[in-house]
């Protein structure tokens, strides 16, 4: 709508003969008006972008010169939905704080405040030369300097060798900062400590019945778990972290010690008996890694190492068990109660949740109401079914969809509920199908020859086939089977459990595609085997886009991604970003890229399609390669070969000593473990920064945690007291 405030400033008169001559005036002026409200936005702006708090985003690197700051590249758009603190928050905050921190350099504060900045990291700065055993003056004690250890102090031998230690120790020369070997506890020293992981967890969510003597774990699927510490809000610099303000694990000894900090409502983990939550008095911390104990009545055991609960055989709870608890996780993929980006809501929403408190207390119920309402007229084809707690809902689940359809299952922001299929029947394990309806074949009507002349009837429109999503939900102890009529298939920030994250028994396929053409794709998440089942004559390769996810077939032997019968999965697959604990056999690839495939990939096909900036092991069968690991480090052996620098004789030893360098080397590859999938921090750096875009390859691109470590090894130094030789130690 043109702007006709400068119109409006004419005299009546000329506004009475414009109108007269059909309004050319007051289309110029709108034109004008356009062009003078621009200009006015243009200049309002301009005075914004004197700060940077308010500038642009394009202006940050002129403000970071004005002050000599060295920024580091942009990384791009955030991966889960929020703000990325290496983008936007990181970067205006090293430039609006740079004059601050350099007034306050040399100080612990100024180097926990530039930590913070540059890496999003909870941080604590440790001086160790107040650590270091010296003898002290009679006249002049330093109360303040770390003192030997009682051996009846329980605190203090429960807290050695954490970052939170006041214990003294032996002088050690190395230097913290050498790249060799390096010790922390010398004169000189001061070392960041760094918790990289986050407390990720469920809030009033069923616990898991292990046995039948009242035996229970914190997590949903019977695993032992480690409990962690849920921090609490804090200002970097202000003062020191303590060991509840980040996220570390809980010790047996701190629980007992400090229960009043650990449990409750609000805190790092709870215990519900029903609706109420146990009383403090009623928690015994215990040893239950052989459920040896000894309980009086109400008393409640609690293991926060494994992450076990113990009632009394006698007091049975009847009116259920429910946990509130934390975990370490690297977070951002999986489904948890990280911040991620939700889809446009449907105009039909159900909400669900265990109880049934402001909607449905099923899935399958929530279902139905949809239907209902479409067959009153009161809601369309699309629909979002929305969890808004952590329960875990058992039910059986056969969701049949028809043309035109759309149905997205998900979790509210913040929640991580748990879908487990049943089987009612008992003769079968039970999936969670979903099912296209596929569209009657309209016959076409018998004419006679006298009403040939006649025109065809109108055919009613053709309608696309319907479309499903999960997203933030988590899928066990049976497999989700997409089959029929089917468009596209969505999985977004879910974990569909792999076999051996199954206590129960089940089967060892998390996905199975079977007789449809839908386009399935998968986004930061964690799926355990595909299995795809589709005839091989008459139809397309199935398309399978997996980005920023990990596939892992949860058990040796098994691969990622096959066919039934083991034959190769008839299949068009593409992996951006993604992590695969396994083979994987396709008929065909469309494009590999900043992924790592720790087992073997075979493609039917290899005239198509292609692999780039990836690593796969030696015997792959792929397309053409581009910038892959483990060929251009064998590459670069055979050409210092042909130039002379190492001997033919050598040639096998560098060969095979420079395939196992780049080999991937993950903190853990076991489901569940808190740096699952995770590249270890001796990784070569082929894998750590060999991305198209200089990132680090597999499923945790997004997270950019090599470039935080750089980026802080790289500034350490400038925050640092001279003389002092300062370093980052991650504690997870």
């Amino acid at each position: 709508m043109p702007d006709d405030r400068l119109y409006h400033l004419l005299p009546a008169i000329d506004q009475l003969r414009d109108v007269e001559a059909g309004g050319p005036l007051r289309a110029l002026l709108g034109v004008i008006g356009d062009q003078v409200a621009g200009l006015e936005t243009d200049i309002a702006q301009l005075y914004d972008d004197w700060f940077i708090e308010t500038c642009q985003d394009w202006l940050v690197p002129y403000f970071a010169d004005l002050v000599d700051v060295a920024l580091g590249p942009a990384i791009g758009a955030p991966a889960t939905g929020v703000p990325d603190p290496l983008d936007a928050a990181s970067r205006r905050g090293q430039v609006a704080n740079a004059i601050r921190d350099r007034r306050a350099k040399g100080t612990l504060a100024a180097i926990e405040r530039f930590a913070a900045d540059a890496t999003g990291w909870p941080c604590r700065a440790v001086e160790f030369a107040w650590l270091v055993s010296v003898t002290q003056s009679v006249l002049h004690p330093e109360l303040s300097r770390g003192t030997t250890m009682a051996i009846g102090d329980a605190g203090a031998l429960g807290t050695f060798g954490t970052p939170f230690s006041a214990a003294a120790h032996t002088p050690d020369m190395r230097r913290i900062s050498s790249h060799r070997t390096r010790a922390t506890h010398n004169l000189p020293s001061i070392g960041l400590v760094a918790w990289r992981l986050v407390a990720d967890g469920v809030d009033r969510a069923p616990a898991e019945c292990v046995n039948d003597d009242n035996h229970f774990t914190f997590d949903a699927l019977g695993r032992d778990t480690q409990l962690c510490v849920r921090p609490v809000a804090r200002i970097p610099g202000r003062r020191p972290a303590g060991d509840l303000d980040v996220p570390t694990p809980i010790s047996r000894l701190a629980l007992s010690r400090q229960l009043e900090d650990y449990y409750g409502e609000a805190r790092s983990l709870c215990v519900y008996r029903g609706h109420s939550a146990v009383d403090r008095a009623e928690i015994v911390v215990a040893d239950l890694s052989r459920w040896r104990h000894r309980l009086s009545p109400r008393q409640v055991a609690v293991d926060p190492v494994l992450g076990r609960i113990a009632f009394p055989v006698r007091d049975i709870p009847e009116a259920g068990v429910s946990v509130s608890y934390r975990r370490l996780t690297v977070g951002g993929l999986g489904g948890g109660q990280y911040p991620r980006a939700l889809a446009v809501t449907a105009a039909a929403r159900y909400p669900v949740s265990a109880t049934g408190d402001g909607g449905h207390a099923s899935i399958g119920a929530a279902v139905a109401a949809w239907r209902s309402d479409q067959a009153r007229g009161e809601a369309g084809g699309r629909a979002t079914i929305e969890i808004t707690d952590d329960g875990v809902y058992e039910e059986r689940l056969r969701l049949e969809l028809r043309p035109g359809e759309a149905l997205e299952i998900r979790a509210a922001d913040g929640r991580r509920p748990m879908i487990r299929p049943v089987d009612e029947d008992h003769d079968r394990p039970q999936a969670l199908l979903v099912t296209g309806i596929r569209p009657r074949e309209e016959q076409p009507p018998y004419r006679s020859r006298a009403r040939e002349a006649a025109p065809p009837p109108e055919r009613p429109p053709v309608l696309p086939p319907p479309d499903v999503t999960f997203d933030g939900v988590w899928v066990a102890g049976h497999p989700v089977e997409l089959s029929g009529h089917l468009g596209t298939a969505t999985f977004r920030h879910c974990t569909l459990v792999p076999a051996a994250g199954n206590r129960r028994e089940g089967a060892d396929v998390s996905l199975r595609v079977e007789a449809t053409r839908a386009d399935v794709r998968v986004e930061f998440s964690v799926i355990g085997r595909i299995q795809m089942i589709s005839p091989e004559t008459g139809l397309d390769p199935v398309p399978v886009t997996v980005t920023d996810s990990i596939l892992d077939p949860g058990r040796p032997g098994r691969k990622a991604i096959e066919g039934a019968e083991r034959r190769p999965a008839w299949a068009r697959l593409s992996l951006h970003r993604v992590t695969v604990l396994g083979e994987i056999d396709v008929r065909e690839i469309g494009m590999v890229a900043d992924s790592i495939l720790t087992g073997r990939l075979h493609s039917g096909r290899r005239q198509v399609g292609s692999v780039r900036f990836s690593y796969l092991p030696e015997g792959s069968r792929t397309p053409r390669r581009t910038s892959c690991q483990p060929d251009d480090v064998l590459a670069a052996v055979d050409d210092a070969i042909a130039r002379g620098t190492y001997p033919p004789s050598e040639r096998a030893v560098l060969r095979q000593r420079e395939a196992a360098r780049v080999t991937p080397r993950f903190d853990s590859a076991r489901f569940g473990d808190p740096a699952y999938g995770r590249l270890s921090d001796d990784a070569a750096p082929e894998l750590t920064g060999g991305a198209g875009d200089e990132g680090e390859l597999g499923a945790y691109h997004f997270a950019w945690l090599a470039y935080r470590r750089s980026q802080l090894q790289a500034g350490l130094p400038a925050y640092a007291p001279i003389g002092m030789d300062i370093a980052p130690i991650f504690a997870t």
